[in-house]
């Protein structure tokens, strides 16, 4: 039973935290703006990450088809061959790649 009432008043605290949240947001009308200009956007975000989802996929089974027998440590299967996509596209260690 103390962890249960440990729990419920860590999750008072964090309705405080919230409820101070939501002041500081009434407070600062800019602050606001943004926020929901933020909230908004979300949905726009998720279909572009799941475009470029889509877009990893067709070339990581693309790159399976075309080097794994070439390179097999970096396209040996899908999800060492969208890992090596991700690293090229973000130029983190491509050179390895190479």
């Amino acid at each position: 039973n103390a962890d249960e009432g440990n729990s419920a008043f860590s999750q008072i605290l964090r309705m405080a935290r919230l409820a101070r949240l939501v002041k500081l947001l009434k407070a600062i009308p800019e602050l606001a703006v943004l926020v929901n200009a933020m909230v908004k956007g979300f949905s726009s975000i998720t279909y572009i990450a799941m475009l470029l989802l889509l877009t990893f996929y067709v070339f990581g089974i693309l790159g399976i088809i075309l080097f794994s027998a070439n390179d097999p440590f970096h396209f040996a299967n899908l999800h060492t061959a969208i890992i090596t996509l991700f690293r090229c596209s973000t130029l983190e260690d491509w050179t390895d790649v190479m």
